[in-house]
């Protein structure tokens, strides 16, 4: 449940955050591609994975504004484990965009036609979508001297001595092969060989499902031990002009002759070539339908889909990429497995704000590989629509937050009037889309909050999970964040039921008396106010004392600050009696109500306004404003004519820079920020640096601290 759990908050934040709700779907989306590419686990399925991706690209159509620079929409998987040396790819390694029904295969055809209208003729490949991992063959005098994975697209790893291992992939090209060519494919496990090779792993080495145990085994240390996983290979794509090959068909044919394997997607009962040629979208989408059914199911492999891709590779040309994937290529994913269940009882869960989400608990049934007992029901508007009533039969499939769909309504079912945690009365909207709990003392809702006030983006205090923090609000009568600071170690450790847990918690408290400003405000769960809201706010302000009393005195004041004018949820929640005597209990904590602390940092960019974009080394978004604040500069999110630098890191931002040549705003590079920050004359000769161009600030730089993208 704690996935459903993740779900229902972004669900939640998506209606009054829309800011938060973007960051916090794409470190959710994030998450599970490190998971997926690094280590070889896949959390949800991926249907569930479609569509939060589709929700989040439809927030950010919606709201531009908030679209992160490193959202997982504009890039392709993750970055790999740091088993294997990196390769870059000749040509970016993209991924499909998904057709999740057959309107958007329609939708396809059409912007195809846009570019190649009527009368040209447009023909389609279809292909099965293995579901396995990507690879990249490199021959050069006809013999494999380079195997990479696609990592995040443009990075991937070497696994050449692994791939030597697999019986499916050729050493050694015949003598029509040219002196170079790349191959690229997909390495799977049969389910025949799954079955056999993870019943023989001790339970904490199983995986979930053949592509896991595949792309773990092809990241073995030891070939040895990859051959005797025995992996396949599939290949369906050649990167390099091969004289006579023209168009994808043509392509698979001549693999074919080289003596690679390809799969067939001609379903069983059909005759022709085993890569059906189509003449339109309607012939295409008939082999879709044959494999959505129980054809699949005879495959000794996995697919998640078939891929449609335009034939003609002049067209191709044509039609060009996007920054994740082709124009020319869309893949049709299955439509999720439905099971009946039987909705048993029907709860409810209170968020951090008061927020009160019905969750059906369901007959646990198998879908799809996992075990499901609960959906979320939303809100009571939801549940009216549905008729929904406790013993009804449903229809359950995995999508984003597990929601059921009705096969059979009895009648409707009764929405609560009192919160389930507390029995205080609760309040609906007017069209029943929110329903709250008011009681700030709330038990559940103290405890969501307190989760929200310890998370690593806000006071960052390890240690402090669902548990003890439940074990803290009812045994030590806990309920707000000043008291954590108050705790002995007798009462830390025995909610923690450890001695050595409680002093580790102990000290995360008191580390964390000297959090920066904005991790502050995040931490305290003001409405409308994500972590970007609440760095904004702290460099704007420079003390919560100031934003307190300016947004009381003129809450217009907001209206100066990029994505929070109008936010009325900001001075309200500063108006409040209760909340201006917890900042009091928080100040005499001796948490930090400074932008910048004493002694930390300096002056040296004082007054001057800078804006980041690219990527730099060794720092994650958050860690870079704090440390140009903590210099005394503001970091804002847009070059303007005020802008006084541009910081540039690898692979910027086109927007930023040609804002930054319209302004005439001066640019610096990792190097020259470093040099500035040591000896600020260095100011009156710097110059603008290379595109793309690297450097080594913060050398320290290691995966988990992330990186900044804007």
């Amino acid at each position: 449940m704690e996935q459903q759990g993740l779900f229902r908050a972004w669900e939640e934040e998506a209606q009054s955050d829309p800011q938060a709700a973007i960051a916090d779907l794409s470190a959710l989306i994030k998450g599970y591609d490190r998971a997926y590419y690094q280590e070889n686990e896949s959390p949800i399925s991926d249907a569930e994975y479609d569509l939060l991706k589709r929700r989040l690209q439809e927030l950010e159509s919606e709201y531009p504004q908030f679209v992160l620079p490193d959202s997982p929409t504009q890039s392709v998987g993750g970055a790999g484990a740091a088993t294997f040396a990196k390769v870059t790819h000749s040509v970016p390694m993209l991924s499909m965009a998904n057709a999740l029904n057959f309107q958007e295969l329609d939708d396809f055809e059409a912007r195809v036609r846009r570019v190649l209208p009527l009368p040209t003729p447009v023909q389609y490949v279809v292909e099965l979508k293995i579901d396995g991992l990507a690879l990249s063959l490199i021959y050069k005098e006809r013999r494999l001297v380079l195997a990479a994975t696609r990592g995040n697209g443009e990075v991937g790893e070497d696994v050449t001595a692994n791939a030597l291992q697999i019986a499916d992939i050729p050493r050694q090209l015949p003598a029509e092969a040219p002196d170079y060519l790349e191959v690229r494919g997909e390495v799977y496990m049969a389910r025949s060989v799954f079955q056999e090779i993870n019943s023989t792993l001790p339970p904490g080495a199983q995986k979930a499902n053949p592509r896991n145990l595949a792309a773990g085994s092809l990241r073995q240390k030891d070939p040895q031990m990859v051959k005797e996983r025995r992996l396949n290979f599939f290949a369906y794509y050649v990167i390099n002009p091969v004289p006579g090959v023209e168009s994808q068909s043509q392509a698979l044919a001549y693999l074919r002759r080289l003596g690679f394997s390809v799969a067939s997607s001609l379903p069983p009962g059909f005759k022709g070539d085993p890569n059906p040629l189509c003449a339109s979208m309607e012939e295409a989408r008939r082999y879709c339908e044959a494999w959505t059914g129980p054809n699949r199911q005879k495959l000794d492999f996995n697919i998640d889909g078939l891929v449609v891709k335009v034939d003609s590779f002049a067209q191709q040309r044509q039609l060009g990429v996007n920054v994740t994937s082709p124009n020319w290529a869309m893949a049709y994913k299955f439509p999720p497995q439905e099971v009946e269940s039987v909705v048993e009882d029907i709860i409810y869960q209170v968020g951090r704000t008061g927020a009160i989400t019905p969750v059906a608990v369901l007959r646990p049934v198998q879908i799809e590989g996992t075990t499901v007992s609960r959906a979320s029901l939303h809100n009571i508007q939801y549940i009216r629509n549905l008729g929904l009533r406790v013993g009804d039969r449903v229809k359950v499939y995995k999508a984003a937050a597990i929601i059921p769909q009705i096969a059979s309504v009895i009648g409707a079912y009764t929405w609560p009037t009192r919160c389930p945690s507390c029995q205080q009365v609760l309040q609906h909207s007017a069209d029943y889309k929110d329903t709250r709990c008011l009681n700030p003392d709330c038990p559940e809702r103290v405890e969501r909050a307190l989760l929200h006030f310890c998370s690593r983006d806000a006071m960052n205090i390890e240690g402090l999970g669902v548990k003890i923090i439940h074990n803290l609000v009812c045994d030590l009568g806990v309920r707000h964040f000043s008291q954590l600071y108050a705790l002995s170690l007798e009462e830390l450790s025995q909610a923690a039921n450890s001695t050595i847990l409680g002093g580790e918690i102990k000290a995360e408290i008191e580390r964390s008396r000297q959090r920066p400003l904005a991790n502050l405000l995040f931490a305290l769960g003001i409405e409308e106010v994500g972590l970007v809201a609440a760095i904004n706010l702290a460099g704007h302000f420079k003390s919560l004392d100031n934003l307190r009393e300016s947004v009381l005195a003129d809450p217009q004041v907001l209206e100066s600050i990029p994505y929070l004018g109008g936010k009325e949820t900001i001075p309200a929640y500063f108006a409040n009696p209760q909340v201006q005597e917890e900042l009091e209990a928080l100040r005499q904590a001796g948490l930090n109500f400074q932008d910048r602390q004493e002694g930390e940092g300096s002056s040296k960019l004082a007054g001057l306004t800078v804006v980041l974009t690219g990527t730099l080394d060794g720092l994650s978004r958050t860690q870079a404003s704090q440390l140009l604040r903590s210099h005394g500069a503001k970091v804002t999110s847009s070059v303007t004519s005020k802008t006084d630098y541009l910081i540039v890191g690898t692979k910027p931002g086109h927007n930023k820079l040609a804002d930054a040549q319209k302004y005439k705003v001066p640019l610096l590079n990792q190097s020259q920020l470093r040099e500035l920050l040591e000896a600020p004359q260095a100011l009156e000769s710097q110059s603008a640096p290379p595109q793309g161009e690297t450097s080594d600030l913060f050398t320290n730089s290691s995966a988990d601290k992330g990186e900044v993208h804007a």
